[in-house]
């Protein structure tokens, strides 16, 4: 089979050719509007292993049930030199994609195309089928290079730690992100910065000495909107998302887990204020009903319906619409909170 995205079955959104960012990369053959799945890729072989635990010999073995096509792919992917390690297991390596949900690793040719970008326009992700998909999470040009984030955790890191983590996995990226000047990238470094320390807040991890870190950025508007949208203690997760709106970066793993846990916590403060009577002035209602509407958008953004995670996902989100509901109702009526957690 061709590489050429046009060849694959049911893409016609992209070509591969010579990349600024180096070797080949997925260029959009027309303009493709947010929410469009461009790829569903199938592996070449799954090793049900940890990537750290994948010996030699797990792919050899793997390698060798491949049929002659499947194999002309592997041999065709471009392998990373390693030192101490062969071209086979430095192909897999340098291919491979964790499976989300499991314990198992991926090798696969055609998502593997696809070029790192510290501000990507793609998402990938997997189907409960083991396929890799992929989603533009944005409206994108023709002409336009389509790259995705190879390690979700580093592109929410201002420039030197994110490039350092880079580094140690072997990438060297000249996204335009990063091949701006200091001067240009101080905006997004500052930004970038204040959402990891809004990140561990959220999540309950201390920080020492938070403020004398954070650089000296005017924060006023940002605090002031995630307090509109945050209530007590998920003001920080609030902040985080406004600050990852700002920097393009609000579709990926990190802000979906931040939404999601999130919702998880108004949940239970919901499910704490049994007997209350909630006044009209309370947010709580409003501020869960957002974070919900505003997961279900990423969930048709870049997630598709055959995502691994969708049942449990629109579990929460099911029993969060019946609380804000029931919650409106008792605000309307006056009438104390009788087990909103049991709706």
């Amino acid at each position: 089979m061709s590489f050429d995205g046009r060849n694959f079955v049911g893409n016609a959104y992209y070509q591969l050719k010579a990349s600024p960012l180096g070797g080949n990369g997925a260029f959009a053959l027309k303009n493709i509007r947010a929410g469009t799945q461009i790829l569903v890729d199938d592996p070449l072989f799954i090793i049900n292993k940890p990537e750290p635990r994948i010996t030699e010999s797990d792919v050899g073995n793997a390698y060798a049930r491949l049929d002659t096509s499947a194999k002309r792919q592997f041999d065709a992917m471009w392998a990373m030199p390693l030192p101490g390690r062969s071209r086979l297991l430095a192909a897999f390596l340098t291919n491979k994609f964790t499976m989300a949900g499991s314990h198992a690793t991926g090798c696969f040719s055609h998502a593997s195309r696809f070029n790192h970008s510290c501000q990507p326009n793609c998402i990938m992700g997997h189907t409960s089928q083991r396929q890799t998909q992929c989603y533009v999470f944005r409206d994108v040009a023709a002409g336009e290079e389509l790259t995705f984030s190879y390690h979700k955790g580093a592109t929410t890191l201002p420039t030197i730690q994110r490039r350092q983590f880079l580094w140690d996995v072997g990438i060297r990226c000249a996204c335009i992100l990063c091949a701006t000047s200091d001067r240009e990238r101080a905006t997004s470094d500052q930004r970038r910065t204040l959402m990891c320390f809004m990140f561990f807040i959220g999540m309950k991890t201390h920080v020492a000495d938070v403020e004398e870190h954070v650089p000296n950025i005017d924060r006023t508007s940002v605090l002031v909107r995630a307090t509109n949208l945050g209530c007590d203690e998920t003001w920080p997760m609030a902040a985080f998302m406004c600050l990852a709106d700002a920097e393009g970066l609000a579709f990926g793993r990190i802000p979906w887990a931040v939404s999601t846990a999130t919702i998880a916590s108004l949940v239970e403060r919901c499910k704490g204020l049994e007997g209350s009577v909630l006044p009209k002035s309370n947010k709580l209602p409003e501020v869960l009903h957002f974070w919900v509407a505003r997961q279900r958008a990423f969930n048709r953004t870049s997630r598709g319906s055959s995502d691994w995670a969708i049942e449990k996902f629109e579990d929460l989100c099911q029993g969060a619409e019946l609380i804000v509901a029931y919650m409106n109702f008792a605000v309307a009526s006056g009438r104390p909170l009788m087990n909103p957690g049991g709706i």
